[in-house]
């Protein structure tokens, strides 16, 4: 790579270069010639399951590229190549299943040896981006769009969309607002299923929902501040804002599960939980339920929790939805949320004698200025 760079003084023509020399992997593995990397990308499931699924554009790059390699190579009109590009050619943020993935590495003969799945950097970084300060998951297609999958899609509609409204008063720009949402959810959620969505197309979605309800002048994009966007997940903020939130539009208050480093404070992610749960079942209330949208969007809050507390937000979430389950917190989990918030305590007493520092280190310099 610092070869192909020494070539160009311009940073753009170097970071043109570098996306054509890594957006092609004939190209690639023509200066890497003793191995194959294939990038996996997690797609999420119902139940809390999450496949792994492989671009299918990449796939028919890796096939000549994997027997160019093992000296068998292809020619372009071979018709298990061209019944691979057939059946994939309507839509190439497809992806397919590692199983299925090994199925057509086995039906041209390929040695699985030389290929080495990787995680997909930008999906690992935008989702703990989205764990930890709110935004959008999201991950590169082959084509360098930006794109994501179903259920990110759907909770990006349902932020933009949903949250923001109070649905118990409904007007007729609401109603259709609704209707729109729904409609724009099920193709997402239900019809898209196996494929990742262009990010732009989402944006365009919803503005053209907004336009229908007469909402032409809110930005598609905007995150409001009540849902704390670009603030830290493992930040603690004051009940009374969550009791703003719920009162300003007639939400559904729930306990508190997992507890802050002080009376009357709570873990910004499990505000963030709290306030999207009691959305979800404003919107989904009623006439307007719908079982498969409204588990989509529960299988969603699982991206604003940390790992450690998943269990207990299993077990939470059971206690809403399943009037035999109850909840309450182990002793390990007590120990652990304890431990957790003592950090806490002591790194606010720690930032505290910094500031008192820096204000001391500030009034001697003003009074050495004065003399």
């Amino acid at each position: 790579m610092e070869r192909m760079w020494s070539r160009y003084q311009d940073p753009v023509k170097i970071d043109i270069a570098t996306e054509c020399f890594l957006g092609n992997l004939v190209r690639f593995t023509s200066h890497f010639p003793k191995h194959i990397y294939a990038r996996v990308v997690p797609y999420k499931m119902l139940n809390g399951e999450t496949k792994k699924f492989i671009f299918t554009r990449e796939v028919l790059d890796i096939i000549p590229a994997a027997l160019k390699l093992q000296g068998t190579p292809i020619e372009s009109t071979d018709m298990r190549l061209l019944e691979c590009k057939m059946s994939w050619m309507d839509n190439w943020h497809r992806g397919i299943t590692i199983e299925q993935f090994e199925t057509v590495l086995e039906n041209f003969d390929i040695d699985k040896s030389r290929i080495t799945l990787v995680p997909d950097p930008s999906h690992e970084v935008t989702r703990r981006e989205y764990q930890q300060r709110n935004g959008h998951i999201r991950v590169f297609a082959p084509d360098m769009k930006v794109v994501s999958e179903n259920f990110s899609a759907c909770m990006f509609v349902f932020e933009s969309l949903v949250m923001g409204e109070n649905w118990n008063q409904e007007t007729e720009d609401r109603n259709t607002l609704r209707q729109e949402t729904i409609g724009l959810m099920t193709t997402l959620g239900i019809f898209l299923q196996d494929k990742y969505i262009d990010c732009s197309n989402q944006c365009i979605m919803i503005q053209t929902a907004r336009i229908s309800a007469d909402r032409l002048d809110e930005d598609p994009r905007a995150v409001p501040n009540y849902f704390l966007h670009g603030q830290q997940a493992d930040n603690e903020i004051y009940m009374e804002h969550l009791d703003k939130v719920l009162q300003d539009f007639d939400l559904q208050k729930h306990p508190i599960f997992v507890r802050g480093s002080k009376p009357g404070r709570m873990p910004i992610w499990v505000f963030r939980v709290l306030v999207k749960l009691a959305w979800i079942q404003q919107f989904f209330k009623g006439d307007h339920y719908d079982p498969y949208l409204m588990s989509v969007m529960i299988e969603c809050l699982y991206f604003h929790v940390p790992e450690d507390y998943m269990d207990i937000m299993k077990r939470f979430l059971a206690s809403i939805f399943e009037e035999s389950k109850t909840f309450e917190l182990t002793d390990a989990e007590n120990k652990m949320i304890d431990e957790a918030n003592e950090k806490i305590v002591q790194k606010e007493k720690e930032e505290e004698m910094r500031e008192k520092a820096r204000n001391r280190a500030h009034n001697q310099n003003k009074t050495r200025k004065r003399k």
